[in-house]
Parts: structure tokens; C-alpha cells; sequence
């Protein structure tokens, strides 16, 4: 039951992240930049957050060396790695900024079993081999001479593993899911505000179209999606969390279709076939284990 739990919140959570590269796209349209979205997404999601550490009668009491840790994860992890996929958003097309910052299974495994000495069966060099494959099947070739969109969705992905990794070996999985996205959010709204104040790239949004997609900007991602993933990388660990979330491309490539007309390609529907696949063996795997 705890394994089905853990496999449903995170394709949940991927669901989500899959679907919020629309919001993003519509939020530029109307000029706020990577800064002042990351800004806007953490504020309006905080007094959500509050409230359900509330309901649930928790207490946001943390120890100073949890917070160290915390901050180091909010920063290297989830600020630079929302910072980055947002810059990768403007300047390439949701499928392929998409699927170059979905290698960060290969770094979660990679950086696991090279700095931590994990345990990495044959079973999981299959699942994680099949679901590399299915991605690299989403790459759109007429997109790789943009270096600077390419750079960045690499460098998401890079510090997305970061994140994955810290809070399953930070020991930050401890920690209530609530409790940890509020304080990860406070944290990352922090961030936000100093390169703000440094880019001069904030402004307040009047227009209520622009203010409702930044509040479901931040209730689908920082509200829903993050502590979805937090919780199942406390069940499942970074590395089975890291694979399962490769059905957010999945979901991204599906919604650029349908929502903004961008065309679904023989490869990617392959690709998408490749993934689940990928994703169906790894749950068999874990299942039989």
C-alpha cells in the first residue's frame, strides 16, 4: 500500500508540473520574466501552505541544522533549478525545454551511486536506460543550434537532481511534507526577492488575467506538484522519484499539443510510448522486490 501511495503522488505530482509550462507561457505573454514569476510563484503560495501546516495542527518549529540544510536545498535546488527551467521556458519550445531538463534521472543516479556509494541492480540500469531513450526521443533536432535555451534546461535538470538528492539525503524527508514546503518556499522566496531588487525586474500585476495565472501558476507547482514530489521522495527515494517523474515530459508534450498548438511529432508519441514503458518496468521491478 505505502509503494502504491508513493508511485501515485509522484506521477501526480509530474501530472502537474507537466501541465504548468502553459500557465508559464501565458504569464510571459503578459511581460513578467523568470525572476518575477519565480517571485510571484513562492509569495502567493505561502499563505496556502500556512494554512494546511494549520489544518493538520503541525508546528513549524525546525531545528537550526534543519534549516541549514533546508536553505541549502532551497537554494542550489529549488530556487536555481525554477529559475532556470523558467529562462528555458522563454527561449525554446515546452517539449523540448521539457525533455532536456528530464535527464535528471541519469544525475540522480549518476551523482548516487558516484558520491554515496548507492546500490544501483541490473533492473534499475533497465528501467532508467529505456526512459533515457524515450526521451531522448523527444528532442526536437531544429531546436539545438538555440545554445543558450539548451544551457539552461541542462543546468535545471542539473540542479533538479540536487533537489531530489538533498531531501532524501539531507534527511529532510523527516521532516512533515508541509512544514518542509513552507519553509523551502520562504526560502526560495527569499532568493527571488534579492535577484529582484538586483535584475529591477519586478512589477505589480494589475491585470486580473495575469494575477490568476500566477495564483494557479502557484498553487499547481509550489503548492500541489512540489509536495506531492517531497512525499514520494520520502516513500520511494530520490532514485525511483527521480524516474517516475519522467511522466511530467509525457504530460508537457500532450498539453503543448492541445493547448498551444504545437505539433506531436511520430518521435515523441513513441517517446511517450517508451516512458511509460520505462515506467510500467520500474514499478513491476519494485513491486517484485
Amino acid at each position: 500500500m505505502k509503494l502504491k501511495k508513493g508511485i501515485f503522488v509522484t506521477v501526480l505530482s509530474a501530472v502537474l508540473f507537466g501541465i504548468a509550462p502553459l500557465i508559464t507561457k501565458s504569464i510571459y505573454v503578459h511581460g513578467m520574466n523568470a525572476v518575477g514569476l519565480g517571485f510571484y510563484r513562492t509569495l502567493l503560495a505561502l499563505p496556502f501552505l500556512y494554512s494546511m501546516v494549520r489544518v493538520n495542527h503541525l508546528s513549524l518549529k525546525i531545528s537550526f541544522h534543519e534549516l541549514k540544510r533546508i536553505t541549502v536545498v532551497a537554494l542550489f535546488g529549488s530556487t536555481l533549478t525554477m529559475l532556470f527551467l523558467n529562462l528555458a521556458f522563454s527561449t525554446l519550445d515546452v517539449g523540448t525545454a521539457s525533455t532536456l531538463h528530464f535527464m535528471h534521472p541519469l544525475f540522480v543516479t549518476v551523482i548516487c551511486v558516484v558520491l554515496f556509494k548507492d546500490h544501483f541492480n541490473a533492473k534499475k540500469i533497465i528501467s532508467l536506460g529505456v526512459a533515457l531513450f524515450g526521451v531522448c526521443l523527444f528532442i526536437d533536432i531544429s531546436n539545438l543550434d538555440n545554445l543558450l535555451g539548451i544551457s539552461y534546461a541542462i543546468l535545471s535538470s542539473f540542479t533538479y537532481a540536487f533537489y531530489i538528492i538533498g531531501i532524501g539525503k539531507f534527511n529532510l524527508h523527516r521532516i512533515n511534507t508541509y512544514v518542509l514546503s513552507f519553509w523551502t518556499s520562504l526560502i526560495v522566496l527569499v532568493n527571488f526577492m534579492i535577484m529582484a531588487l538586483f535584475t529591477n525586474s519586478l512589477f505589480l500585476p494589475t491585470s486580473p488575467d495575469l494575477l490568476l495565472l500566477l495564483l494557479g501558476n502557484a498553487i499547481v507547482c509550489q503548492v500541489l506538484a512540489v509536495t506531492l514530489m517531497q512525499l514520494g521522495i520520502t516513500i520511494l527515494g530520490p532514485q525511483s522519484a527521480s524516474l517516475l517523474s519522467l511522466f511530467e515530459p509525457v504530460t508537457c508534450v500532450i498539453a503543448g499539443y492541445c493547448f498551444l498548438n504545437e505539433t506531436l511529432a511520430l518521435n515523441e508519441m513513441l517517446g511517450c510510448f517508451v516512458i511509460l514503458l520505462a515506467v510500467i518496468l520500474h514499478i513491476r521491478f519494485e513491486s517484485m522486490k
